[in-house]
């Protein structure tokens, strides 16, 4: 059965198989059931739309929606309002119309990095793997509590040198596993690339007009 027809035939039975699957979260469930009803949402459309015209503009989830599993939404909204009063208090469309364009840069690598860990199934070796080593580097798990405030950015915030020194492990105990898991975050990396270098070109377009 698709999962989308299993979660409509039974969300609450649905969500407590799901969880309990989870090592971390399945022991603590304990067969208990929800307290309240359990609601879902299907087929979520995640965008960025045209932020602003000739008086007018989009802020918050009106004019940007990202995957909401990394809980970004409210702080978009607030840095959007933000960088907003400031283009407002320059006055005149343009300064609009770049505020637009910026928000579009500054919102990009969340909105990427939301729609990789939103991605169906579970989290890869490689990725796990890569987590089980920065929690061993304080300074690299400080950079990651960083990233809800976007104070870091979440493709850069793990450098290189432990991501190739967890693949060597791997592949050193045989969990090859990691390589196509790699092309599969290689991939997902020159696509957001490819999509940044757009939205700054089109910003630069703006500052220049």
């Amino acid at each position: 059965m698709p999962v989308d027809d299993a979660w409509r035939a039974g969300m609450t039975d649905a969500l407590r198989n799901d969880l309990s699957r989870d090592p971390v979260i399945g022991p603590l469930l304990d067969d208990r059931a929800p307290d309240s009803g359990t609601r879902a949402t299907f087929r979520e459309r995640y965008f960025f739309r045209r932020a602003a015209g000739p008086g007018w503009v989009l802020v918050g989830d009106a004019g940007h929606h990202k995957d909401f599993v990394i809980g970004d939404g409210i702080t978009e909204a607030l840095i959007q309002a933000k960088s907003l009063a400031q283009a407002i208090a320059q006055g005149g469309d343009a300064a609009l119309m770049q505020w637009w364009r910026a928000r579009d840069v500054a919102a990009l690598p969340a909105y990427h990095w939301a729609r990789d860990e939103g991605a169906a199934g579970a989290p890869g070796r490689l990725e796990t793997r890569v987590v089980a080593r920065l929690a061993r580097h304080a300074r690299l798990c400080g950079r990651i509590a960083q990233l809800p405030e976007h104070r870091s950015a979440p493709y850069d915030v793990v450098p290189m040198a432990v991501v190739l020194a967890t693949i060597a492990g791997a592949l050193v105990h045989g969990q090859f596993v990691v390589v196509p898991e790699l092309a599969t975050q290689v991939s997902r990396m020159l696509r957001y690339r490819r999509s940044l270098r757009q939205r700054v070109r089109l910003l630069r377009n703006v500052s220049t007009a």
